[in-house]
């Protein structure tokens, strides 16, 4: 069975110890696309998802190589 898209979220909020931003999540437009598996996204939300395990736990800064690629 192929992972879904919330399970890798949180994954990445215990590695980060945060707490999962779900404002920011339907912002990204997560809520949408929360229960598909990875191998079935398109381009645009698989950005969406990178984006989003960036911004787990706050970070002061990040560095976006290209972020409207495929958007």
């Amino acid at each position: 069975m192929l992972p879904k898209l919330m399970e890798a979220v949180r994954l990445f909020s215990k590695w980060n110890k945060a707490k999962i931003d779900f404002t920011m999540l339907n912002a990204l437009g997560m809520k949408e696309i929360a229960k598909k598996q990875y191998i079935s996204l398109s381009t645009v939300q698989k950005r969406r998802l990178y984006l989003a395990l960036a911004l787990i736990g706050n970070p002061d800064i990040i560095f976006l190589d290209e972020p409207t690629v495929g958007i």
